[in-house]
């Protein structure tokens, strides 16, 4: 998505105009189209352009509609119609082409501050009202756009791009240690108002931040998703599955709005499902259009995965691409920097390893990536739904879905009425934690509260809930994969997932029923009646066992800047003894990304 900044001097000094320019230049790598800015005495808003719908052809950023309230967006609207049809019911009149900053700044006409409660789709927007002397910024729902700021000195400084807000030179260096802390228990930074660098603050999914003079810098919630709310009850069962269809091909059809897309194809039901109603939104308008598939294949632990996607591809009729995701674990990272690194410590994104890499490369000269990320969450089956249609006393809705599950899915359901005994913990504390650390942070009560603080790891409620998707989900932002170019994931529209949640789990999530008798028509049988295939063991881990510990990871773990976060010596036992404690081989992932990270963090000028 585009590149947006804003710098705003809250002692009303003016805005240093050549720090405003090299900010935003920095975001030329992700908005190679334009780069412009605005500025009028003590604010200066900053964008650099990345066209990638039909309706940015006449887009020019920052803009304002009445030359009162300016606005830099990195935003792709969905709904749009009837966005426009409250608009025009409002008085406010609008072109169907209009760029989704016009609509954004339409709706703050209308409703103010409550317009974010008539948006919906992939935004962060950073919106300066001269009448009231008045910052408002918001980020999406689900938290596929970033949005960071920090406070430096008299000046707060906005982006969506981390490495442009510690541009302004009061911006330290330093590290977050809880988030370090964060990343090498749990894969990613678990509070979500927190960035990997000290001075550096993320603006949470769905959340509204907001600056005057009379009262400072604020920040709240505007939006959660419902829990505990009544199901949907149709007599139709039918309908069920004609509604999603529905919601699921306008979820893939505002992600569209291009003529050339790439697709991350899997031979699941997700990504195929994606792909094929993109295909068919596609055709169905009858303009020429491409639609590039890129599947990712295995050969140390091998799957079927291409020969599934293959035959998704060829009933589609599009072109697939594979790309072996195994290949970089026989390369040794580079000496010399080459670009491969994200400025946020996320997952296996954060080092060399990357295979998304080459898909990315790949899929960035048509400037749009669908996924199918989210399914799972979305469909995931629930193993409470009967005890609690139980424990509410609901006997005949319980009698009723019970019959309803053995006449669609030919079977009867497992009730699972006891109370499951306690979980544990999915997370093991690292034994090669430096004690020093481990101790300041208090490392293992945070892996404790995990647990406790942080649930709905699974199912609906995470996808708005558990921080490990909001961070997935900007990962495959520009600012971390350095390309210019959007991902976007239909499962996470609002639409959807909100339709999602009244729908009754079973018999609908079961297999992801609902999903496969809606796309059924339109994938290859083999494909809609698969059942869900995991590989066995991570590739790392079984080249390893193979051809033992590369010599590049021992000295890559030797990296110095590792010394105050881990223990090196215990680290290096394991490495040399894969069955040895702490988890085993798969354990020393995250410091081994972590050390890549702190080796080449000044090269990639973060």
């Amino acid at each position: 998505m585009s590149g947006i900044v804003a710098l705003l001097n809250t002692d009303a000094a003016p805005v240093d105009a050549g720090l405003l320019r090299r900010m935003t230049g920095r975001l030329a790598f992700r908005g190679p189209d334009a780069q412009n800015t605005w500025q009028e005495g003590a604010i200066g808003l900053g964008h650099a352009l990345l066209r990638t719908t039909f309706e940015a052809e006449g887009e020019k950023s920052p803009c304002s509609l009445d030359g009162k309230t300016w606005i830099t967006a990195s935003a792709r609207l969905d709904d749009r119609a009837s966005l426009l049809g409250k608009l025009c019911a409002r008085g406010l009149e609008l072109s169907a082409q209009a760029p989704d900053p016009h609509l954004i700044l339409a709706a703050y006409q209308a409703w103010g501050e409550g317009c974010l409660e008539h948006l919906a789709g992939d935004f962060a927007f950073i919106l300066w009202d001269a009448s009231c002397r008045r910052l408002l910024c918001a980020r999406d729902h689900f938290g596929v756009a970033p949005l960071y700021y920090a406070e430096a000195g008299q000046s707060l400084v906005l982006s969506n791009t981390l490495q442009a807000v510690r541009l302004h030179p009061r911006v330290s260096d330093a590290l977050n240690e809880r988030a370090i802390g964060d990343y090498l228990l749990f894969r990613c930074n678990f509070d979500l108002s927190t960035s990997t660098f000290a001075d550096v603050r993320r603006l949470p999914p769905a959340h509204v931040l907001t600056w005057d003079a009379r009262a400072g810098l604020q920040t709240r919630r505007y939006w959660d998703l419902a829990a505990g709310q009544d199901y949907a009850r149709y007599r139709d069962p039918r309908d069920y599955v004609a509604r999603f269809s529905e919601l699921f091909r306008q979820a893939v059809a505002d992600r569209l709005r291009a003529d050339r897309v790439s697709v991350a194809l899997s031979g699941g039901m997700d990504s195929p499902a994606v792909a094929a109603a993109a295909h068919g939104i596609l055709t169905a308008q009858g303009r020429p259009f491409h639609v590039q598939a890129f599947t990712f294949v295995h050969h140390l632990t091998p799957t079927e995965e291409g020969r599934y996607a293959s035959l998704v591809a060829e009933k589609l009729g599009i072109p697939i691409e594979f790309i072996d995701s195994d290949t970089r674990l026989y390369q040794e990272p580079p000496e010399a920097f080459d670009g491969a690194l994200s400025p946020e410590l996320n997952n296996v994104f954060t080092s060399w390893l990357n295979p998304w890499q080459e898909l990315w490369s790949r899929a960035a000269a048509g400037r749009v990536l669908l996924t199918g990320h989210g399914g799972d969450p979305a469909l995931r089956a629930s193993k409470t739904y009967w005890r609690e249609l139980l424990a509410r006393g609901q006997f005949g809705r319980m009698a009723a879905d019970i019959r309803q599950y053995h006449r669609t899915l030919g079977r009867w359901p497992r009730l699972r009425l006891r109370q499951p005994a306690r979980s544990r913990e999915s997370w093991s504390y690292p034994s090669w934690l430096n004690p020093d650390f481990a101790a300041r942070l208090d490392l293992p009560s945070r892996l404790r509260g995990q647990g406790a603080g942080w649930g709905h790891r699974d199912g609906l409620l995470s996808m708005a809930r558990n921080p490990f998707w909001s961070n997935f989900l900007s990962s495959f932002d520009a600012g971390n994969t350095q390309l210019p170019f959007e991902v976007r994931f239909p499962f996470f529209d609002l639409r959807l997932v909100n339709y999602l949640a009244i729908v009754p789990p079973a018999p609908w999530f079961e297999g992801k029923h609902l999903l496969r008798a809606a796309m059924r028509p339109s994938l290859p049988a083999a494909v809609s009646e698969r059942g869900k295939s995991l590989r066995q063991g991570l590739p790392i881990e079984v080249l390893a066992g193979r051809q033992g510990v590369p010599a590049y990871l021992v000295d890559l773990l030797a990296t110095p800047e590792l010394a105050p976060f881990v223990d090196r010596d215990k680290l290096l036992q394991i490495v040399r003894s894969p069955a040895a404690g702490g988890g085993g081989f798969k354990s020393i992932l995250r410091p081994m990304m972590l050390a890549y990270w702190l080796r080449h963090r000044q090269a990639a000028k973060f």
